[in-house]
């Protein structure tokens, strides 16, 4: 510093280096529906047709396709933070496109979140999510116990293990 390194002006990047994980998953696998206002139904297949195979010159069962209707209702996300004038003018990196981004950053980790884990609660927006409605509460759904004298490692036999793959 004393000896002249007070005189190297100090190196500044005009990004900053941002490492988190993708997010966005959520939109990416679902159908996005555009609504013109606050709530809509729409149609949903309840349930389809099924195939059989008849015999020589059976008659073949008729089935029918049926369906039923899902309410929509539009929820409202917002993300908010304050910029001072003097930060905003002075940053050597345009500190409005970095928190723009980092709202829409927000906004999509708390979409996946709600998407796949909402439980229905009001920190969900009251959304219940895909994991929730696939699996249940206890997470045990194919939780299968082995023999009852198999109760360490070494005693799973291959029953205990076709018990598990058919599950």
């Amino acid at each position: 510093g004393s000896a002249g390194g007070y005189l190297v002006p100090m190196q500044f990047e005009q990004t900053v280096i941002d490492l988190r994980e993708t997010y966005g998953t959520f939109r990416t696998y679902c159908r996005l529906i555009p609504m013109g206002s606050d709530s809509m139904t729409i149609p949903r297949r309840a349930g389809g047709l099924t195939a059989y195979f008849p015999g020589e010159n059976g008659e073949i069962t008729a089935s029918d396709k049926s369906w039923e209707q899902v309410q929509l209702t539009a929820k409202k996300m917002a993300a908010l933070s304050r910029l001072s004038t003097e930060l905003a003018e002075d940053a050597i990196i345009s500190i409005a496109d970095d928190l723009a981004s980092e709202m829409a950053y927000a906004f999509a980790q708390k979409e996946d979140d709600c998407g796949w884990n909402g439980t229905g609660a009001s920190s969900y927006g009251l959304i219940t999510g895909v994991r929730p409605r696939i699996i249940d509460g206890t997470h045990t759904a194919s939780a299968k116990d082995a023999a009852s004298a198999h109760d360490t490692f070494a005693e799973i036999d291959a029953a205990d293990l076709a018990t598990c793959m058919a599950a």
